[in-house]
């Protein structure tokens, strides 16, 4: 993992780097879309810390000092974030003087909000007999209509290995929301179809989370949300290429 993420946030997402990975269906394609209006801001980031930089390097020692000072302010506004607290209550006393670097602290966010968020997703689930992950699963599974999909294929999209993945669909099974049926090439094979109450249960599911993610987002603009975005899915590519477990490939369309 990087440690210098400031830098990292100013240049676009490389061309042509797509994921076969996806937690949910169509999710890659609309991290893509969105990001793709952060480019222009991103753009002229990029160019302003080219001039930046240039100005830095012609005036020496000053620049060092700015970089200083900024790195300083860097760890005052860390001091001040919930994550940065639970970090604190989350470690020894030995270690509690030592520095907390931002990559760790943006992981510790970005942890501690998916606990709160799929709390509260699990509830509504919970309403039409899902779970939060069975309601991610039940959306690949739909991507794929009347033909259905493998459960390798399914794993991949939920980053999650084979045993866990056939714990979902036995459960989705179980309550109707999905079918498995046989392979047409490979009859050892099944695949896994979404059935009309499984359709169901997730368009509702979904108009209700579409209204709590507006609520959550509310305090941020429509330009930090898809800058936001971007970011998140570049750190979510660079996870998964990273786990032994998924099979991610730069060129799989």
């Amino acid at each position: 993992m990087r440690t210098n993420l400031s830098q990292k946030s100013a240049r676009p997402a490389k061309s042509g780097m797509k994921s076969r990975v996806e937690p949910v269906a169509g999710a890659g394609r609309a991290a893509k879309a969105v990001s793709s209006g952060a480019i222009a801001s991103d753009s002229t980031t990029n160019e302003s810390t080219t001039k930046g930089e240039k100005a830095g390097a012609a005036a020496g020692s000053g620049a060092s000092l700015k970089g200083a000072r900024s790195q300083g302010l860097t760890q005052e506004r860390l001091k001040k974030t919930m994550a940065h607290a639970h970090m604190r209550r989350m470690a020894p006393v030995s270690v509690q003087d030592e520095e907390i670097l931002p990559a760790s602290a943006l992981m510790c966010h970005i942890m501690l909000l998916n606990s709160v968020l799929e709390r509260g997703s699990n509830r509504f689930c919970e309403a039409h007999g899902l779970t939060f992950p069975q309601w991610m699963a039940l959306g690949c599974i739909g991507h794929y209509g009347e033909e259905g999909i493998r459960h390798s294929e399914l794993g991949n999209h939920l980053m999650l290995s084979k045993a866990p993945v056939t714990g979902v669909v036995d459960r989705l099974e179980r309550g109707d929301f999905v079918e498995r049926r046989p392979d047409a090439s490979d009859r050892r094979v099944s695949r896994v179809v979404m059935t009309p109450k499984g359709e169901q249960a997730w368009r509702h599911v979904r108009d209700t989370l579409r209204e709590r993610s507006i609520g959550v987002c509310e305090g941020l603009s429509q330009n930090e949300q898809a800058q936001m975005l971007g970011f998140l899915a570049r750190l979510l590519e660079d996870a998964a290429r990273a786990d032994p477990i998924l099979s991610v490939s730069p060129d799989d369309n």
